[in-house]
């Protein structure tokens, strides 16, 4: 009878602890920038996001975060620079919040964000863009609203930190119009309030609003009316080419302007089309549109995912959708879809919930033209316009 040999177990093969790896400095070639702005590297067969960090570049960075899938470093030093690395004019940056790309030439600025849109429509929503035109901005001192914060028991003003709820404290902000920054510098007198909004509508510090009021500012020829308690684009010297682009893609007719905020495409659509319909839930948004929308638009005060359900038998000639970054509901984009509308016209500042709409509204239309419009300079956000038809 023969003996059966006992087999000895497999060598143990010991892997590396990726937990190991955190607090180390390690030396990084990023490969590519994230869609947030940060460089992207690989160490350990994971991905690794470096805040400041340039495709291009060999850096030292500290892990400072280690989970399943990624890791977060901070950068020490760069060992090997991108050729488009410039001096960030402003000494927070880094800390500050508000902006993650003052150290990247505006020109690269510009061409990131259009890869990045490239990249999230052909990933998200299957869609293959050429021709991408992007319209661009004065790179600095062009946001003309703002959100401070006040650093608890102080009366001094910031932003929030990166990746943090610290405040950072300013005095002067490169992005800001001057105007703004002149409120800054002289203001003594604050709300009590942690947070500050104000917005610029003129030259001086006297003409910043930053209390709830509803005032007026003028726009391509049209007073509107707006406060700081609702949303409002923050780049006025680039505003009105975003307009003109979408009342030059909008068929006159019968047009629905859908999460119509307050109203601020109805405002102009109102004079060269037949009717307008605005559909907006937003209480405050409501108020200050029956200022300035005139007797052709028709006002809907409802959730957008409800109010389209029950209606759709209305002949459109355009439907304008400008929903929050979120995007929009499944079952209202269902609903668009059914719509009996000759052209669509989506405008998103999240290229990446756009795109996943846009997978579900390419079943009934056909995407025409993609424009970019660069309304937040020196951050990683973009405004995209898309321009589609019914097929």
């Amino acid at each position: 009878m023969s003996r059966r040999r006992k087999l000895s177990p497999p060598p143990f093969k010991t892997k590396t602890r990726t937990s190991s790896f955190l607090n180390k400095i390690e030396e990084l070639e990023i490969d590519n920038l994230s869609s947030n702005g940060r460089g992207v590297a690989r160490l350990n067969g994971k991905v690794v996001f470096i805040s400041g960090a340039l495709p291009r570049e060999i850096v030292k960075a500290r892990i400072t975060r280690v989970k399943k899938d990624f890791m977060e470093a901070d950068l020490i030093q760069v060992l090997q620079s991108n050729p488009h690395r410039i001096d960030p004019p402003c000494s927070r940056f880094g800390r500050c919040g508000g902006c993650q790309m003052q150290h990247l030439a505006y020109p690269q600025q510009l061409e990131f964000k259009k890869q990045r849109v490239i990249e999230a429509f052909a990933r998200q929503g299957g869609i293959v863009l050429g021709g991408l035109e992007i319209i661009a901005s004065e790179p600095f001192a062009y946001r003309n609203r703002v959100r401070f914060h006040r650093k608890k028991n102080s009366s001094m003003l910031g932003f929030r930190q990166a990746g943090s709820h610290e405040i950072e404290l300013i005095d002067q902000c490169p992005v800001l119009v001057p105007s703004i920054n002149q409120w800054l510098e002289s203001t003594h007198s604050l709300p009590n309030s942690e947070s500050i909004p104000v917005f610029s509508e003129g030259s001086d510090g006297a003409s910043c609003h930053s209390d709830d009021d509803v005032f007026s500012i003028t726009l391509n020829g049209k007073k509107v009316f707006l406060s700081n308690q609702v949303f409002f684009q923050s780049n006025l010297s680039l505003l009105p080419k975003l307009i003109d682009h979408v009342l030059d893609q909008t068929i006159p007719g019968l047009v629905m302007d859908l999460f119509a905020g307050i109203g601020l495409f109805s405002v102009f659509l109102q004079d060269q089309c037949q009717k307008v319909i605005a559909v907006e839930m937003n209480e405050s948004c409501q108020k200050i549109a029956d200022k300035h929308l005139g007797h052709n638009v028709e006002r809907y005060y409802a959730p957008v995912e409800e109010w389209i359900k029950q209606n759709q038998t209305t002949v459109l000639d355009t439907v304008i959708i400008d929903p929050p970054r979120e995007g929009v509901d499944a079952d209202a984009l269902e609903s668009i879809k059914r719509l009996n509308c000759k052209r669509l016209i989506y405008v998103s500042c999240n290229p990446i919930t756009q795109a996943r709409d846009l997978k579900i509204l390419k079943e009934t239309f056909k995407i025409n033209t993609a424009t970019l419009f660069d309304m937040f300079p020196q951050t990683h956000h973009i405004e995209t316009v898309v321009t589609m038809d019914k097929k």
